[in-house]
């Protein structure tokens, strides 16, 4: 049996703790097993043995993962918490890691449009296109196996020729374009990585998916498909274990399509103004409906880990799925609203509400979740300790 991550996160308006608890409004979402309400997220959650709810400290979703703190001119990254993961396990599956978001690509230093950075603080670019992502996962080349092979290897020396003129070029640069050189070469050793990778896999078929019950053609205007296609297709790649590492963003800061989304759906504000408007007349009851819809979406996800079989367990049991929100109110980027569900195989365990001291990082999550997945580290980011009270 394996251990995954899924981490989905939504930038504006998830969960709104805050506004739930002043206006004293509710609104709840019955799906088998799992029940979510805005009001009292305390008495909803502890209720349930697959999900826990905790409250946290960080910046942006730019470093929801990385724990970063982005200050001075260049905004320096570092490595995600995915990615790290991912390269403990990067010779175990075709795919490192499944990197998703509704705009796609990596956006701009603090309206990051991807949650996964490489080792040098590089973003990873998103993808966003539902039939692109099964093609990538399942999909079958239609050249021969020696077409493919000399392409990889051609490819591979492209990459080298690229490498060796940039290094005796490096010699000749400053300190700063030095380092924007090495930016450039570490996406170069990635695209290394992936050829590399490509070749192990080569003579494994990719499994059989059949794609009907997929909503392959879903776009950002039909937002409710989209948003559970992509899903799906997490769920089927951990299933097949094509990846064991998925990041999935649906909203970013920086706007973008998915601001519309509730447009889309019937409602009569955009998510910006729904987020900035809560405290306005009918404001808080628009928000929470638009909240409930998002809950439905992470409750529907859930259920389907939850009726997969995996070994004497199901894919729930042995995939940890971290959801929440880099705004705990609007443009209040401390105590993050966030849900932890599943990874009793790991040794996590849930019913519980959390809220955690000033004192206690974000990045004490990531470094919990790190060890309970095997990866060998000591620290990460700001982290100054486990959070045994996830543990069991």
């Amino acid at each position: 049996m394996f251990l995954r991550v899924s981490v989905a996160l939504f930038v504006l308006g998830l969960m709104q703790v805050s506004y739930a608890e002043q206006v004293r409004i509710s609104f709840d979402v019955s799906i088998p097993q799992l029940e979510f309400a805005a009001q009292r997220v305390e008495s909803s959650l502890t209720e349930k043995g697959d999900t826990t709810a905790s409250d946290s400290g960080a910046h942006t979703s730019d470093i929801f993962l990385t724990g970063v703190e982005l200050t001075g001119s260049q905004l320096h990254n570092s490595v995600s918490m995915n990615q790290l993961a991912a390269t403990h396990f990067e010779n175990q599956t075709r795919f490192s890691s499944m990197v998703l978001s509704t705009e796609g690509g990596v956006g701009e230093a603090t309206r990051a449009t991807t949650l996964s950075f490489s080792r040098t603080g590089q973003p990873i670019p998103a993808l966003h296109q539902p039939r692109m992502i099964f093609e990538r996962l399942f999909g079958v080349d239609p050249t021969s196996k020696a077409a493919q092979i000399s392409q990889l290897r051609h490819s591979g020396s492209m990459l080298d020729l690229i490498a060796e003129n940039t290094l005796s070029m490096r010699r000749r640069l400053g300190t700063e374009d030095q380092t924007k050189l090495d930016e450039y070469l570490d996406s170069v050793r990635q695209i290394e990585q992936r050829v590399e990778r490509s070749q192990q896999w080569l003579d494994i078929p990719k499994p059989q998916i059949d794609s009907d019950a997929l909503h392959l053609e879903a776009t950002a205007n039909t937002p409710a498909e989209l948003i559970r296609t992509m899903y799906d297709l997490i769920v089927l790649a951990f299933q097949t274990d094509s990846t064991r590492l998925a990041t999935f963003q649906l909203a970013s800061m920086g706007g973008g399509i998915a601001t519309q989304f509730p447009i889309f759906l019937g409602f009569d504000q955009n998510m910006h103004k729904l987020a900035h408007q809560w405290n306005k007349p009918g404001g808080a009851l628009a928000l929470g409906r638009w909240d409930q819809f998002l809950a439905e979406q992470l409750a529907n996800l859930l259920n389907r880990l939850k009726e997969t079989p995996e070994g004497e367990g199901t894919l729930l049991d042995h995939t940890l799925v971290l959801y929440g929100s880099s705004n705990s109110r609007t443009h209040d980027n401390t105590n993050y609203p966030l849900i932890v569900a599943g990874g009793q195989a790991m040794g996590f365990r849930h019913g519980s509400y959390h809220r955690f001291s000033e004192e206690v990082p974000f990045a004490n999550f990531h470094l919990t979740v790190l060890n309970q997945l095997g990866v060998p580290v000591d620290s990460f980011a700001d982290s100054n300790g486990m959070l045994s009270e996830l543990i069991s």
